[in-house]
């Protein structure tokens, strides 16, 4: 399409026309940006170490999540089992009810033993790296693309795993209890 005056409007001009009206300072900056390759735009993160960030950030709300959930549902279980039967001699005659209870202590139990091992675990781990930092260091550059768990421990790994099934399949595990206490007791 041509505008009144001869003008071509955009969408019919050619590159050769939009060059031609192009100041030559200009020209030059599109050539070297045409040739150089485009950073990589769009996405939700600029550099795979933000992804990577992002991952671990998710992961430590959700474990924490974990822990926080578990906890409340420890204690509420105690308190729903006290509401139901209330009293002690009620709670221990109801085999489902005691074994509501226990469970969930015992998950309690087992919280307040991670936190006391993966703390003096890590606290370990400090200590290495703060006596010979040159050997940190190197192994901060042997573990790179790799999956190791570094800078923790196969031991700190697996024991997190552990300790983090505890936190879920026990209370819930008392909870399923406290029902079959209700239905069946």
């Amino acid at each position: 399409m041509v505008a009144a005056g001869g003008i071509k409007l955009s969408e019919e001009m050619s590159d050769a026309d939009r060059l031609e009206e192009t100041p030559p300072e200009r020209v030059e900056e599109q050539l070297t940006a045409a040739q150089s390759p485009a950073p990589l735009t769009g996405g939700l993160y600029a550099t795979s170490n933000d992804a990577l960030k992002a991952v671990r950030d998710d992961y430590l709300y959700w474990t924490g999540k974990l822990t926080e959930a578990s906890f409340q549902l420890s204690v509420g279980i105690i308190a729903a089992n006290w509401a139901v039967f209330g009293t002690k001699d009620a709670i221990i005659e109801n085999l489902f009810s005691r074994g509501s209870i226990s469970v969930v202590v015992l998950s309690l139990g087992i919280s307040l033993i991670a936190a006391k091992v993966m703390g003096e675990a890590h606290l370990r781990i400090i200590e290495k790296a703060e006596s010979d930092l040159d050997q940190w260091q190197r192994d901060f550059v042997t573990t790179l693309n790799t999956t190791s768990p570094w800078p923790f421990t196969v031991k700190i790994d697996r024991s997190g795993r552990f300790f983090r099934g505890c936190r879920l399949w026990f209370p819930l595990a008392g909870g399923l209890l406290f029902l079959l206490a209700l239905w069946f007791g």
